[in-house]
This record gives C-alpha cells, structure tokens and sequence, in this order.
C-alpha cells in the first residue's frame, strides 16, 4: 500500500455556512489522513472553523449575505445578463465583493 506523504491543502469556500459545511466535513477527513488542512472563507465562519472543528483557518473579504442575496438576484451569475441601472449597482457591488476576495489572498 502507498502511502502519500502529508500535503498542505487549502479548501476555499466563498459563500454561505450552507456552502462551507460540506467542506469541514472533507477538511476534517484529509486532516484524519494526516495532512495539513486551512479552509480560506469568510471571518464570520472563523470559530466554527477553528474552534469547533480544529481546522486552520484564513479570512476572505467580501460578505457572504450579500453575496448570495446577488446570486439570488442575477439566477447564478456573479454578472447580471442584463444591464439595467438596478443591473449595473449589483455588477458594481459584485466587482466589489470579488476585489475584496481576492485582495484577501
């Protein structure tokens, strides 16, 4: 049997807690396996993620309420289809959420 040597693995959950709970479960079974395990997601989930489950943990901006409130809004698209004025403040907000996301990184 082959055993892989310990890996440092980084799961990234944008989102909400609805999103996040498959990935502590995956987490937490790779770190049972001996790996190193940080979930990179909002610093709303942080106690969960650390105190709860044991798991590293690394802050992502943006907030995930609204976040969801625009994928909500656009059927699944972080870009509205359509580019209406209420269109183009929620594609301004979305640019908005992603830059804070990445500026987190």
């Amino acid at each position: 049997k082959v055993i892989p040597k310990p890996m440092n693995i980084v799961l990234l959950v944008v989102g909400t807690f609805g999103d996040l709970q498959p990935f502590l479960l995956i987490g937490l079974r790779l770190k049972k396996d001996g790996h190193r395990v940080r979930l990179a997601s909002h610093p709303e989930y942080r106690s969960i993620i650390v105190d709860k489950h044991g798991l590293e943990f690394y802050p992502l901006g943006g907030n995930p309420r609204k976040l969801s409130a625009l994928l909500v809004k656009t059927g699944g698209w972080l870009v509205p289809n359509a580019f209406s004025d209420d269109d183009m403040a929620w594609l301004n907000m979305s640019f908005d959420m992603i830059g804070d996301i990445m500026k987190s990184t």
